[in-house]
């Protein structure tokens, strides 16, 4: 495996380019396409992801006696240090005999060196209500007046607590903080919701055991 980043240009006449302003990795990542822009939300969100890279390594592959090479299109980086490469795809192309076959050959070249690596669908990415509500809770992941707030709305809230997120907008009303605080906190896991719900203020959201501050035991 060549670790040799290939470059996507910020502007084609060829391709759409869309970027995407990451809050984990603190600058923005080019992608080819829509579906791999929805992708990212995803990574953002996974606490178990350290970090990633679009468009990271060219993979050097056998596949029917000829050498080839293939760059996926993200290396996640886990936080217990393990390798994952993953390649995004409309369901619709797998369909494709040769395309299946040329991704085992990829999958089977990765795994010799010790680097997982997967393919995900639309299936698995547009999946609604969640990827709706994860593209409105990340607008409002990284206002700085939302981080700063979300321990005071945690414990106004209180241990083991839940509200609604009506509730939670008159708490924040009361507590003169930003309606924005719960919002974040949803991205960034401090407070959980059915995921099959969509986002409403009747949406109902609880405190995390990780939101909880430590009992010092």
């Amino acid at each position: 495996m060549r670790y040799r980043t290939r470059r996507i240009p910020r502007y084609s006449a060829a391709i759409n380019v869309y970027q995407f302003q990451s809050l984990k990795m603190q600058r923005s990542m080019a992608c080819e396409s829509s579906l791999e822009f929805d992708h990212l939300f995803y990574l953002e969100r996974d606490k178990t992801v350290a970090q990633y890279q679009v468009q990271p390594v060219t993979v050097s592959y056998l596949h029917r006696g000829r050498m080839r090479s293939y760059t996926p299109d993200v290396l996640i980086v886990r936080e217990d240090g393990s390798l994952l490469l993953r390649e995004v795809k409309p369901h619709k192309k797998l369909e494709n005999c040769e395309l299946k076959e040329k991704l085992l050959a990829v999958r089977a070249a990765c795994l010799d060196r010790g680097v997982g690596f997967e393919v995900v669908t639309d299936e698995h990415i547009r999946c609604q209500p969640l990827l709706a509500t994860l593209r409105t809770l990340y607008r409002h992941a990284g206002k700085k007046d939302s981080r700063a707030t979300g321990g005071t709305f945690l414990c106004a809230v209180g241990e083991n607590g839940s509200v609604t997120l009506g509730e939670a907008y008159e708490l924040c009303d009361r507590l003169e903080i930003s309606r924005s605080t719960p919002l974040a906190l949803m991205f960034h896991g401090q407070l959980q919701w059915l995921h099959d719900k969509p986002l409403s203020k009747d949406l109902k959201l609880d405190v995390t055991q990780e939101a909880l501050p430590s009992s010092g035991k």
